[in-house]
């Protein structure tokens, strides 16, 4: 027969030792963990849980996984704003840094910065920064381990929604919002070109051709432009694009009425619905495209679940990322590595059940 006090300690260790076991596992950052908290055909990882907001997600060409993100900042216990962080994938381990820069508006945050990676796998990134006196593009990127700040223009509400891609000289370019120019650095320097209309969506091609989209597409070649209209592209759509091996683009765009897909069949676009996703809006959709130029989207469907498809013989095969709501508006990135694995990352509104919480999720397809 145990004593009341060799019950009370028993009971203390049974709540107390889960506890610690909690404690121990829920690392922000630290050895990658292989939960299977959904579709067991995936597993998920907490990159960090410090996000404020998911920005974008990048694989280099060595496997390196790359993630950028605003970090919630503080100034005595009272939030002041965000930061832009950054977190990379290697050995088996998410390392993060999470004060690149100061943010200043916390009110002011959504989709407002953009990666991309170099030959070398060096992280360049685009963004916004908006203290609430002063709003400006800027941009940073690693030097010898150092991460290196450019002021690239100030101006009321510029730099907003920006995108970059860097060609095979390692020169990134950037477009955004409130501006008509497309800003590039070489040598240190910033330049500019006139690209007519402000909120491009870019990539550059392995020829250092530029592919321009917002309701055109635009090609930019040896200083020649050519110009395709889509039809019933509204301006306020969330847009996402990718090149094929061909260099021929595939666009997704989602409006308050629907999810499409454009792609081009012997120089003509053809439309495509994607009937089930969430709407009016509920994502930011993404799309990639695999070495075999299978096309492969992400989205919110009509459930509100993470749903991933990928097209084969002219039909769409959806999955189910996962069976849990994702509440309020979803920033998604998909991509493809080497080995042909498909990696996922959003923002998870709560984490461990628990309300304000936030987690950047990595879903990777087992």
């Amino acid at each position: 027969m145990k004593t009341i006090q060799e019950t009370i300690g028993f009971l203390k260790l049974t709540l107390i030792i889960p506890l610690l076991l909690v404690l121990i596992t829920a690392g922000d950052c630290g050895d990658e963990k292989k939960e299977t908290w959904f579709n067991p055909n995936w597993s998920f990882n907490i990159v960090t849980k410090e996000a404020g907001h998911f920005g974008d997600f990048e694989i280099g060409t060595d496997g390196s996984l790359h993630f950028i993100y605003y970090d919630i900042a503080y100034s005595e216990l009272i939030e002041i704003g965000y930061s832009l962080g950054y977190a990379v994938y290697s050995n088996g381990k998410y390392h993060a840094n999470d004060h690149l820069a100061a943010k200043g508006n916390s009110y002011d945050r959504s989709f407002h910065a953009a990666l991309a990676l170099d030959k070398n796998n060096i992280p360049h990134i685009a963004y916004y920064y908006d203290n609430v006196i002063t709003q400006s593009l800027r941009y940073t990127t690693l030097s010898n381990g150092t991460w290196v700040k450019e002021i690239v223009k100030s101006g009321n509400q510029l730099g907003k929604n920006p995108d970059i891609a860097v060609d095979t000289n390692g020169a990134p370019y950037i477009t955004c919002n409130g501006s008509s120019d497309m800003f590039y650095i070489t040598n240190n320097n910033i330049f500019s070109t006139n690209i007519q209309f402000g909120g491009y969506k870019i990539k550059i091609d392995d020829n250092n051709v530029f592919h321009f989209i917002t309701t055109e597409y635009k090609i930019l070649s040896n200083g020649f432009w050519n110009t395709e209209n889509i039809n019933e592209a509204p301006i306020n759509s969330s847009w996402s694009f990718a090149l094929d091996s061909s260099n021929n683009p595939h666009i997704l765009y989602l409006n308050n009425n629907s999810l499409q897909y454009y792609h081009k069949i012997d120089s003509s676009w053809v439309k495509e619905t994607i009937s089930d996703a969430y709407l009016p809006g509920g994502s930011s959709p993404d799309i990639t495209i695999a070495n075999n130029d299978l096309v492969y989207i992400v989205y919110k469907d009509k459930q509100e679940y993470t749903a991933c498809a990928y097209k084969s013989n002219n039909n769409w095969h959806k999955e189910q990322i996962s069976d849990e709501v994702v509440f309020g508006w979803v920033n998604y990135k998909i991509r493809i590595d080497s080995s042909g694995r498909v990696h996922v990352v959003y923002l998870r509104n709560y984490v461990n059940g628990i309300e304000g919480r936030y987690g950047l999720v990595h879903a990777v397809k087992n």
